[in-house]
């Protein structure tokens, strides 16, 4: 079954970005004390408008494979749905194990490692909770 797309707004970088695989200081991100994007540097956005779709209601033919599309499409309930995602400590030391049990299983590596998390929480944002131990 291929469902038909919606339309979808990206943006990328601009060609007056200097974009590079190291850090140049001409292209970034700056952050506020709480940690949300307050504005960027040197980017340059334009948007494009591009067809999207559900990809769980592809044939399984047509998924995403990590060989074909670098990414792939798991269903991985939480072992611990419980997880407390504002503590720093408990989303480390429970979290990132099974983040990095799913990329192993997936991918056949003999080892994965989690790291460099966000939490994004826009009842955390309007509460002004902060993140505790991070």
């Amino acid at each position: 079954m291929t469902p038909s797309p919606g339309t979808g707004r990206f943006n990328y970088l601009g060609p007056s970005a200097e974009p590079s695989l190291y850090r140049n200081g001409k292209v970034l991100t700056r952050r506020d004390r709480d940690g949300s994007d307050d504005h960027w540097v040197g980017v340059d956005l334009e948007e494009y408008r591009m067809p999207v779709c559900d990809a769980r209601q592809l044939d399984a033919a047509q998924r995403p494979t990590l060989t074909r599309n670098g990414f792939c499409m798991a269903r991985n309930p939480l072992a611990h749905p419980d997880f407390d995602f504002l503590s720093h400590d408990e989303v480390v030391r429970r979290y990132y194990p099974e983040c990095a049990d799913i990329v192993r299983e997936a991918s056949g590596a003999s080892f994965a490692a989690a790291f460099d998390h966000n939490v994004r929480s826009a009842g955390g944002k309007s509460s002004r909770s902060r993140i505790r131990g991070g």
